[in-house]
């Protein structure tokens, strides 16, 4: 359990630029909501699995109801903004700061492409993945239009 928060802590300051980068793009923000409104709709559906149809067909509408209204919201309403007070860290004096005799060689990185950031990257692997789960789809809609055309009335 002390792991796990302590894994959970050290990750928190590795996305917070990334978190903050998601407030600045409206596109990036709007995936990022229409992600997590499709997520509690499947859930939801997924938790009232011995409701009636019926039911899970309009917790299922709402949630595509949600997810055409979003992009409309998310450009026309006035935005809430939340103020976040940073804590202060302590400033250390350069002459306070202790003189190394041997510089420390760190692992060499690749940097990235100068046009590439964090949330391009982001965007990137989640239109891969939406590509990626709607493949599937769009062969079984390959298969239907291919038995229809077959079929003998």
């Amino acid at each position: 359990m002390t792991q796990s928060i302590a894994i959970w802590t050290n990750m928190i300051p590795a996305l917070t630029p990334l978190v903050l980068s998601l407030g600045d793009s409206l596109p990036a923000a709007i995936v990022f909501k229409a992600t997590v409104a499709l997520a509690f709709g499947l859930i939801a559906a997924w938790l009232a699995r011995r409701c009636r149809a019926a039911v899970r067909h309009a917790m299922l509408a709402a949630v595509f109801g949600v997810l055409l209204l979003l992009p409309l919201t998310a450009a026309f309403a006035p935005p809430i903004r939340i103020v976040i007070r940073a804590k202060r860290e302590a400033v250390i004096p350069i002459a306070a700061a202790p003189v190394m005799a041997t510089p420390i060689s760190a692992a060499p990185t690749r940097p990235l492409p100068p046009n590439s950031s964090p949330l391009d990257l982001l965007l990137t692997a989640y239109l891969a993945g939406a590509g990626l789960f709607l493949l599937p789809v769009i062969v079984g809609l390959w298969q239907v239009r291919q038995l229809r055309r077959s079929a003998i009335p």
